[in-house]
Order: C-alpha cells, then structure tokens, then sequence
C-alpha cells in the first residue's frame, strides 16, 4: 500500500504493508461560494454571544494569534474578515501574535501563518518562548499549578481582548487544537511547554 503522507508543503509517498495497515482518508467537501461571506455572518450573529463589533470598545488592546501555518484554515480569510470587523480599533491597538511554541520563527514564517497579507499598521510579531522579557506569569494567586510553572506571551495576556484564528482539528495531546492549544503550549513559556510535554526542558530550536 503506498500513502502519501503530508509533510511540510509537499508529501511524502510511504510504502506500508497491506495486511499491516489501513489507510484511512479524509472526506472531501466542497468550499462555500462566499467563504468570507459566511465568517462575516457567523461573527455578526455568534451564537450564545454578542457580535464581535460589540465585544471590543476604542481604548481597547486587542491581541490576534493563529497558529501553525500547516493547518487548513482559511487564515488569510478569516484574519482579513476579524480586522473589518474591528476596524473601530485603531490598528497601533491591535497586535497580531505567531504562536509558535518553542519554535523560532523567521519574519517570512511569520507573515505566511497571517496567510501573507498583514495590516503593516498593526504589531506584528511572533512568540518568544525563550524571552523572559516577553513572558508573564498567568499562575495568579498559585504561581503554578500541579507544580507547573504558568507563563504566557506578556502582549497576549495583558491584551484586554483575546483572539484565537484557526480551526478545530485533533491535536496530539490537547484533544483538539483551534483554541486551547493555540495558547498553551502555541504561546507559552519553555518551560510551562517541557512541563506540558513531560520533559525537563521544551528543547531549543
């Protein structure tokens, strides 16, 4: 049996044995005509929640993180529909964040996981794991929990509004990415990620 197997923006073509293995694949549909149609009605009448526009006042901070570019999200789309929304923020309020985890990012890293098209009037930066500077605590009172030291990208948590751009898809260990797993272990410290992956240090890139 020979698979393909996605890897970076290519594939990989595995040769498996057949009575060892079963492939099972995903189930194509088709796209909607008015794909940014649709993100913007879904965020001007969410369910259980006030549209977007209402949720974020002018004075307010607003942070937007994505995460990794290898997920098929519409991100160029979605980002593009979330900034319109708010365009009664002033853009110098609103910082866009690559939650790359333990990863070091280059700037063209970073523009391809915003889907190449950024708003140059809004910060723009990618996570620093290593950066203490860049880090706080999100422990609270606990300082911890369980023993788990709790750091967080600094402009993300002390934005006052925060914004997760992705999709929900399974994830290896926090059930499903698009939420969660954007911000730990995608905007956490070193070692808030080692503790989370059950190592003694998140390895340096």
């Amino acid at each position: 049996m020979n698979v393909n197997l996605a890897y970076g923006r290519g594939a990989l073509s595995v040769d498996l044995p057949d009575e060892r293995a079963t492939a099972v694949g995903a189930v194509h549909m088709p796209g909607l005509p008015d794909a940014e149609g649709a993100i913007a009605a879904a965020l001007r009448n969410p369910i259980g929640a006030p549209p977007l526009r209402r949720c974020v006042q002018r004075g307010q901070s607003v942070a937007i993180t994505v995460g990794g570019a290898a997920r098929p999200a519409p991100v160029r789309a979605m980002l593009s529909v979330a900034l319109n929304e708010l365009r009664h923020i002033p853009p110098s309020d609103i910082a866009l964040i690559a939650a790359t985890g333990a990863r070091r990012a280059s700037a063209a890293e970073i523009a391809d996981a915003f889907g190449g098209d950024i708003d140059a009037n809004c910060e723009v930066m990618g996570h620093d794991a290593y950066s203490a500077a860049g880090l706080t605590s999100a422990g609270g009172a606990f300082g911890d929990i369980d023993g788990i030291p709790i750091s967080l990208n600094r402009r993300w948590a002390e934005s006052d509004i925060r914004i997760v751009v992705g999709i929900a898809a399974p994830h290896m260990f926090a059930g499903f990415s698009g939420g969660p797993s954007v911000v730990a272990p995608g905007l956490a410290g070193a070692d808030t990620i080692a503790a989370m992956l059950g190592g003694d240090d998140a390895g340096h890139p």
